[in-house]
This record gives C-alpha cells, structure tokens and sequence, in this order.
C-alpha cells in the first residue's frame, strides 16, 4: 500500500554504502488509485440500468464483490457511483484500508438524452450555433 514516491532506505552498520529504493506506481488496467482509495469505472448496458443486474465489481485483492444494483437504482442513474468501504488500498500501519468507488457508465445514455433530443429539434426547425458568434 505504499504511495509513489516513497524512498526506502536499507543501510546496516559497517556497510560501505546505503542501498536506496524509490516506490513507482505503474498504471493498472482496471484501477485508478487516489490515496488509499481505488476508482474503477462499470459500464452497463440500459437494459441493466433500467432492469437491474447483479454483478461482481472486481477487487485489488482479486477476490471481487457481489453488488446488486435495483431496477433504476438512484445509484445508477443519479448518483453515477457506488463507495465500497474498505475495498481499496491498505492504510499505513496496517488493518484499514481505503474505499473502492465504482463509477457507472450507461451505454447509450448520452444518445438518449443529448443526441435524439438535438435530432428532433432540427427536424422541428430549430437553428443552433455557438455561444458568441454572429
């Protein structure tokens, strides 16, 4: 659970010489690390969003947790996250760990809601241009 940047430090008496390491964090395929908490990203179809899903959300420890997400859950639909206390990073000093927070995506939200809409309002006749232009 170290952070990027850490130095260790090994040096014992009579060595000639200290022996230095500095912590690097390589990127994760499926893990954002910020502090000791993890975000990762859950794309569901609309279908799922609409009707529900169980799902298991994956962990850094490989283990993964079952998380059942209601037909149009607010979680989903409002809130676009879910905290999963206790499922990221160790803390320093050990026993506690930090939050895995999933961010959903729904596939085809942004057609739905943004592009249908700008499509029937031209269809409507309805003129569109930038904000500051003549």
């Amino acid at each position: 659970g170290w952070k990027e940047g850490v130095k260790i430090i090994f040096a014992e008496p009579g060595m000639a010489q200290e022996v230095r390491f500095v912590v690097y964090q390589l990127p994760h395929p499926l893990f954002t690390r910020r502090g000791d908490d993890l975000w990762c990203s859950c794309e569901l179809t609309s279908e799922q969003a609409r009707d529900g899903v169980n799902m298991t959300v994956p962990t850094i420890d490989g283990a993964g947790v079952q998380l059942c997400i209601k037909a149009n859950s607010r979680m989903v639909n409002k809130e676009g996250k879910k905290v999963l206390s206790g499922q990221g990073m160790p803390k320093k000093g050990g026993g506690e760990r930090g939050n895995l927070v999933v961010n959903f995506a729904v596939r085809g939200v942004f057609h739905r809601r943004v592009v249908k809409p700008l499509i029937h309002a031209v269809k409507r006749g309805w003129k569109f241009g930038l904000v500051g232009t003549p």
